[in-house]
């Protein structure tokens, strides 16, 4: 007999309510854990466009980094308001990482509002 067949129904169903158990401790930001599964699975495709278009974990990090800097050379620093008036896409994901790697407040703005 296998493990398997030795669980009572009660311990089954139990084990099925509560989840998979999961690691208590997690990054301090979504940034800081983009940063953990780009080192874990840097080829791994991490965003796919509606055109069928692809980009890595480490393109995505990539991305980050050069929107991010791109805002600190515009005077962009803990706190700021950032605007984005983008098309939900790969690049609409980096622009919000970028934002809050930089510490940055992200407002999305809407053509149909206004």
């Amino acid at each position: 007999m296998d493990e398997a067949s030795h669980i009572t129904p009660s311990v089954y169903l139990s084990n099925r309510l509560t989840g998979p158990e999961l690691r208590e401790e997690w990054p301090t930001t979504i940034v800081h854990r983009l940063d953990e599964i780009v080192n874990l699975y840097p080829n791994r495709i991490a965003l796919k466009n509606h055109d069928g278009t692809s980009i890595t974990y480490t393109q995505v990090k990539r991305r980050v980094d050069m929107i991010a800097n791109e805002l600190l050379s515009n005077g962009v620093s803990p706190g700021t308001r950032v605007g984005i008036l983008q098309a939900p896409s790969a690049d609409w994901i980096c622009s919000l990482m970028a934002i809050l790697r930089v510490g940055g407040v992200y407002i999305p703005l809407d053509k149909k509002v206004g």
